[in-house]
């Protein structure tokens, strides 16, 4: 019997677990490919959830998202906070030129400072915040600042004991 063939599409609006998922990227080169380019999309919910996807098939520093680091940085503030949530995820994990790390920088103080954001996207922005002010002892007294009590009150405990342990390794 003809058994169709599965698509990204499929895997993207259909409920497949996570495992099925990664395993269908990993073994669908042009598929990862396609759902590379559709991260920064607006094609709404696949966008989100290719980046989500990518972000659990990615190599570290993978050389077929090297050359869209510009762009996914560019996106982010124009995404739902999900979706920064998971470009930021997929930006940590690859090696930044010296502008596009202060450019990201910049982006992640913005969405740590605005405390109406969801905690997760303000959190994985802070872990990159911390990351930096590590590489750069220069930056350490932007600690401080950082570190207000009007930027960390909103924190449920969980997060506050991740932002804490964060914050005590610089």
């Amino acid at each position: 019997m003809f058994e169709p063939k599965i698509t990204l599409d499929d895997i993207l609006t259909t409920r497949y677990h996570k495992d099925e998922m990664v395993a269908y990227l990993k073994n669908n080169s042009n598929e990862y490919l396609n759902a590379i380019e559709l991260i920064t999309s607006d094609a709404h919910p696949q966008a989100w959830r290719c980046a989500w996807l990518v972000g659990h098939c990615m190599k570290k520093n993978d050389p077929l998202i090297q050359s869209k680091i510009e762009s996914i940085i560019d996106a982010i503030l124009y995404k739902k906070e999900g979706h920064q949530r998971e470009l930021l995820k997929i930006l940590y994990k690859m090696q930044l030129t010296d502008e596009q790390e202060g450019k990201l920088f910049n982006l992640c103080m913005t969405i740590w400072e605005t405390i109406g954001k969801t905690a997760s996207v303000r959190i994985t922005a802070f872990k990159f915040l911390i990351t930096t002010l590590k590489k750069y002892p220069e930056l350490k007294n932007e600690i401080d600042f950082l570190t207000q009590e009007q930027y960390t009150e909103s924190l449920s405990s969980g997060l506050k004991h991740s932002f804490n342990k964060m914050v005590s390794s610089v």
